[in-house]
């Protein structure tokens, strides 16, 4: 109901949108209510349910390539395509390219994150590409920079200083023959404009004398990983990593498990209002049985539980006389005839108790006992099961609780 008034949605769409969360999940380690958490994550940021079905399933495949956080994938998506103002149709280009910045560097999600966090609006508005900025921030990492927040505000910092340059950089500039166009962002992009400064002489020393600190950081990390930094945003294209780097993470029994959590919950949803109408109609004809069966006669109530109470009773009194050495030893062989009589007697009530049970009462009570003790076995069963599949949610929430980066002092 949540998820249907954010999004104001039509019970049409949301069946429709319930259909793609189910099929994510069957193909995903996450829950369902993960995944439905995400959706709604989603249509509070403002996109519509058919805008969420279509990104949903690339936002999972990152998450899973990544081995991070569901929610931590929704968030970078959100914030990827707002800052740059991508079109949805780039969500699977979007899940690549950070899956080969993962898979082809030491960036972690939550590095990147932060990163974009901290310089996602700098560098979109100073015209470096997303790619560019992916690439940074993994070459960056490379560099031994850990702290995601010391990546964006770093590389934020570097940004100002070539846009609005102090007189030093402006005089260094101009003794290497060279004007600010030459090094405009918009123009040229951040990998070219660094490849200016180098040819200008301009290396790590020289950088601290020429930016703020955090910038000459920054500036450092980069030109001492450049060919990283080329080959990464070179290499980056829309070539199906997420998807494959996503399944396999799912060759794994906790993934496996998870998925068959989600495959049993769709599947209770279709068949389990049936099964439970069912079982109600069999219990409450089985309890309007057992109410006539107890309203039956008292006489024909009695002889029934007469001859189970006796036949139990005589059965183990003969098994107690015939296994004690003291009672024949103290009654000698006058008390074989007690035994012979006891003996027929439980022959004639076994032959008695085939007789009732080939009647119809007979039938219908050998009936009733086997219907009870099989829902009764079910129902144990049942119970098990869900309580075993519980506590494996539980253990599987808690698996991957990874704290969140924080900022680094400079």
């Amino acid at each position: 109901a949540t998820l249907k008034a954010i999004s104001n949605s039509t019970d049409g769409q949301m069946a429709a949108l319930s259909k793609t969360i189910k099929e994510v999940g069957q193909n995903s380690s996450y829950s369902l209510r993960e995944i439905s958490g995400a959706a709604t994550t989603l249509a509070q940021a403002g996109y519509t349910v058919s805008e969420v079905a279509k990104v949903l399933p690339d936002i999972t495949n990152l998450a899973l390539a990544s081995g991070s956080e569901l929610q931590t994938s929704v968030d970078i998506f959100s914030s990827v395509l707002t800052v740059f103002d991508m079109n949805l149709t780039e969500s699977s280009y979007v899940a690549d390219v950070l899956t080969q910045a993962l898979n082809g560097s030491k960036l972690s999600m939550d590095q990147f994150a932060l990163g974009i966090q901290y310089a996602g609006n700098a560098a979109a508005q100073g015209g470096v590409s997303f790619e560019e900025l992916t690439a940074a921030l993994g070459a960056m990492s490379n560099a031994g920079i850990r702290s995601g927040s010391t990546l964006g505000t770093g590389l934020t910092a570097l940004l100002q200083d070539l846009q609005a340059p102090s007189e030093k950089f402006r005089a260094a500039l101009d003794e290497q023959g060279l004007s600010l166009s030459d090094v405009d962002l918009k123009t040229h992009g951040l990998i070219d404009v660094l490849d200016t400064l180098q040819r200008a002489q301009i290396d790590s020393s020289k950088a601290f004398e020429l930016f703020d600190t955090r910038a000459a950081r920054a500036y450092s990390a980069l030109i001492n990983n450049q060919e990283l930094l080329k080959v990464m945003e070179s290499n980056f294209s829309e070539n199906g990593a997420a998807a494959a780097a996503a399944a396999g993470q799912m060759d794994t029994l906790i993934a496996q498990l998870n998925r068959l959590g989600n495959a049993a919950v769709d599947f209770t949803s279709v068949f389990g209002a049936p099964v439970i109408m069912a079982l109600k109609a069999v219990f409450s004809g089985l309890a309007d049985l057992l109410t006539g069966l107890a309203g039956a006669p008292a006489a024909m109530r009695g002889v029934i539980s007469g001859f189970a109470t006796l036949g139990v009773a005589l059965a183990l009194f003969q098994r107690q006389l015939l296994s004690s050495t003291v009672t024949f030893s103290v009654l000698g062989g006058s008390f074989i005839p007690l035994l012979t009589g006891i003996g027929r007697a439980i022959v004639a009530f076994r032959a008695l108790t085939v007789a009732l049970l080939t009647t119809p009462i007979g039938w219908l009570i050998t009936g009733v006992a086997a219907v009870v003790g099989a829902i009764t076995y079910l129902t144990g069963a049942t119970e098990r099961a869900r309580n075993a599949a519980e506590k494996f949610r539980e253990a599987a929430a808690e698996e991957g609780n990874d704290g969140d980066d924080q900022p680094d002092d400079p």
